[in-house]
This record gives structure tokens, C-alpha cells and sequence, in this order.
């Protein structure tokens, strides 16, 4: 108990981002299960398992705009994360494509603009299919995407994250 309660103040009083883990402790609802939430400086739903559709994956963007760059997830239908990357550089993400590698054979290319003047600003490829999550209704409705998720941490710094499905 003493090292996961020394865990979480390294975590929340850091200013690096230390990779997050699963918390199977986190309160949660009969619709999300435990491995579903992922802990950060903000509680985060970066993957929704969907253990019916092998063909589903998932990327998970999560920013703080003020003190660290973009951090990318690609997951598998089953919240297994395939591809992490802990520090995507913001000039490439927000002014050009930045080409996320996994497990997965082919990139996922995403751009995430000003996300936190314009929650529509970011949007991904994979295997030749053009996503934009903020009008990928058929994800949206179904609850696999969920868009612009803006919180805030303890300390009272903004964060903001995306869980984007799509077809792998």
C-alpha cells in the first residue's frame, strides 16, 4: 500500500509524465469496467474494451498545452496497448502529421491542431481510411469515441483527450 500511495504522489507532483498504468481500484459505472480507465494526472477513458469486434483499435491523445507534449496510445480491441508514444513532438503533431507506430502494419498518421481553441482541429489516417472524430457518428453514438474530453488535475492545469476507434 505504502509504494502504490508513494506511486501516485511521484505521479500527481512530477513535472515530467510518468507512464500511466491500469488503476484496478478506479471507481467505475456497470457500463466501464476498471481496465477501461487508465490514470493520469486526470482520469482518462483512453480505451473502451470491445472484445466482439477483433477489427477494432483504438488511438488515445491526451495533451496539457502548458508543460508537456501530445502523448499517443494505440490499443487493440481488448485495451492492449500495441504502441505508446510519451512525448510527440508538438510542432509536428500540431503543424503537420505525425506517423504513430504500433503492432499495427501500417502507420496511424494523425494531426491535432489548437486543440484547446477548436476541439475539431485533429483528425487521423489509417491504411488509407481519412477520420475525422468529431463527426465519425457511428463511433460517437456507439460510445467508442469520445471527443475533447476536457479536465482539469489537482493542481488546476487544463488537460484535454480524445479516444479515437477505428477500423484495423
Amino acid at each position: 500500500m505504502f509504494a502504490f500511495v508513494t506511486l501516485l504522489a511521484a505521479i500527481f507532483t512530477s513535472t515530467v509524465l510518468a507512464i500511466p498504468t491500469q488503476d484496478q481500484s478506479a471507481k467505475t459505472s456497470p457500463a466501464i469496467s476498471a481496465r477501461d480507465i487508465i490514470e493520469y494526472p486526470i482520469q482518462a477513458t483512453l480505451c473502451k474494451n470491445n472484445p466482439n469486434d477483433g477489427n477494432m483499435c483504438f488511438i488515445s491523445y491526451v495533451d496539457n498545452s502548458i508543460w508537456v507534449d501530445p502523448v499517443l496510445w494505440v490499443f487493440d480491441h481488448n485495451c492492449v496497448t500495441i504502441g505508446y508514444n510519451g512525448a510527440v513532438p508538438r510542432s509536428e503533431i500540431e503543424e503537420s502529421y505525425f506517423g504513430m507506430s504500433s503492432e499495427l502494419p501500417d502507420l496511424v498518421v494523425i494531426h491535432a491542431g489548437l486543440v484547446f481553441d477548436d476541439l475539431n482541429d485533429i483528425d487521423f489516417w489509417y491504411n488509407n481510411v481519412h477520420t475525422y472524430p468529431t463527426s465519425d457518428w457511428g463511433n460517437i453514438d456507439a460510445g467508442w469515441t469520445e471527443n475533447g474530453v476536457q479536465a482539469v488535475d489537482s493542481s488546476g492545469t487544463p488537460w484535454i483527450w480524445y479516444r479515437m476507434a477505428f477500423s484495423c
